[in-house]
């Protein structure tokens, strides 16, 4: 794409960005069906600063597919090792519920007591003894490792309190490669769609896997890193959706060691 200029999109009224019409028409006017790439422009600049889109982007891109959040060996290997986070402030817990030589079997939920909403744990990784189950600090209300609420303290005279009702939300997840975890915060509001993206990444994964001769087992997780990136998550992309078109002048010693007639991203 090139730097903007003039376009049709620059007459919108940026002020109503968070507007359905607005975005339809903003959406409608960069759609490569309508533009084609060729002809295409840097959208505007409030495309990465207006927090109005930004949450529009959340709820139909990363809430609406599975985002990888974990490696199933972030997990020790002991039944009820669990590892807990934060995504689009969305608060989860993901728990190993096998027992140690079986085959995996990963539960995840939000984090969150179905009483007053306090988080479960403030840790980001232990161990759930699963005797006595993962425990909320702030009512004592205790679940097991399969999000079950199994005691909830000073209840009597409650009328129609049943334990099976207030169980853990679950967060539906799914594995990548056998290892790599996926959690899907669509809350099946797009479930077909979601489904149908994932697999197609499950069968193009595969099928590269097959053509390359991989061992998915053979992989080891060494470590995770987390960065905190002063900018729009677009920006970030597109850096590499330029088909290496700034690494000659940014990484010269990578473009060195590169064949630029082969390199692709």
């Amino acid at each position: 794409m090139i730097p903007q200029a003039r376009s049709a999109a620059n007459n919108i009224n940026m002020g109503r960005l968070g507007s359905k019409r607005f975005l339809s028409a903003a959406v409608t006017h960069w759609n490569a069906d309508h533009q084609p790439i060729a002809r295409a422009l840097t959208p505007p600049q409030q495309w990465y600063c207006d927090e109005a889109l930004f949450k529009q982007e959340s709820m139909r891109i990363f809430k609406k597919y599975p985002q990888y959040i974990g490696h199933t060996q972030q997990l020790t290997p002991r039944k009820g090792a669990y590892f807990a986070s934060t995504l689009l402030n969305e608060p989860f817990i993901v728990v190993r519920q096998n027992e140690i030589g079986e085959a995996d079997q990963i539960g995840s939920f939000f984090n969150v007591c179905r009483h007053h909403a306090s988080p479960l744990t403030f840790s980001k990784h232990g161990v759930i003894d699963c005797q006595r189950g993962l425990k909320c600090p702030y009512h004592g209300w205790t679940y097991n490792i399969h999000g079950q609420l199994i005691k909830a303290t000073q209840l009597n005279g409650i009328e129609d309190f049943k334990n099976k009702h207030y169980g853990l939300l679950s967060i539906p997840n799914q594995l990548l490669l056998d290892q790599l975890i996926f959690l899907d915060f669509s809350r099946q509001t797009y479930t077909s769609q979601t489904s149908d993206v994932f697999q197609k990444v499950v069968a193009s994964v595969t099928q590269r896997n097959e053509e390359e001769q991989l061992d998915n087992k053979q992989l080891i997780h060494v470590y995770s890193r987390q960065y905190l990136l002063q900018c729009n998550w677009k920006v970030f992309v597109e850096n590499y959706l330029d088909g290496g078109y700034h690494v000659p002048f940014l990484h010269l010693g990578l473009n060195a060691n590169l064949n630029p007639d082969s390199y692709r991203t």
